[in-house]
């Protein structure tokens, strides 16, 4: 379909001509051939040239050309990958959702049973927790804290909106980091 505009002026005619819409877009991706990039192809039917740093179970880091700054993508929204090499690697056969979840630093946290009456219970939640570093060796707080994040971050997995600690249990056997085993339920507000 061509689309005609014409103006008219002292000055002449101008006229403009859009594109036919039966013309697709060329790749530029040439699979098997080296080329100086890497290139993602997506699912949404772009291409990134870029260069792969690494490959993890859920995403794929890589820089843009030019640039050492370090990005990243979640693996289930790749296609393909087309390495310079040549080779080429299959990472998904068909789109897949991506399903969201809540962000963990949104959800309460509370040790009072009163606060969770109105709620629905959603899951268990259980984590044992040993010390990493020195200022866990030396606060108890500190190690409680970092628990406590592993279980806000697997509620907002269930799309949780509060959690309830039940059991806190701090283990400090001399010689051994100290440890702490945390049980606690997730609810979602009604």
């Amino acid at each position: 379909m061509f689309l005609a505009c014409c103006l008219h002026s002292t000055l002449g005619s101008l006229t403009v001509q859009q594109p036919d819409s039966t013309t697709t877009k060329q790749s530029k991706i040439t699979p098997g051939i080296p080329s100086t990039y890497d290139w993602l192809k997506l699912f949404d039917g772009s291409e990134m040239e870029v260069e792969v740093r690494r490959i993890s179970e859920r995403y794929v880091f890589f820089s843009e050309p030019g640039n050492m700054d370090t990005d990243w993508m979640d693996r289930r929204k790749i296609k393909t990958i087309y390495y310079r090499t040549g080779a080429v690697e299959q990472l998904n056969s068909s789109e897949q959702e991506i399903k969201a979840t809540k962000d963990w630093q949104t959800i309460d946290l509370t040790k009072d049973p009163t606060e969770v009456d109105d709620c629905i219970k959603i899951d268990d939640l259980n984590v044992r927790f040993e010390s990493k570093s020195r200022q866990h060796y030396r606060s108890a707080k500190a190690l409680e804290r970092s628990a406590e994040i592993i279980i806000l971050k697997q509620a907002a997995n269930m799309n949780a909106d509060i959690v309830l600690i039940t059991k806190i249990n701090h283990i400090r056997a001399y010689g051994d980091p100290p440890v702490i085993s945390i049980n606690a339920e997730a609810y979602r507000k009604r």
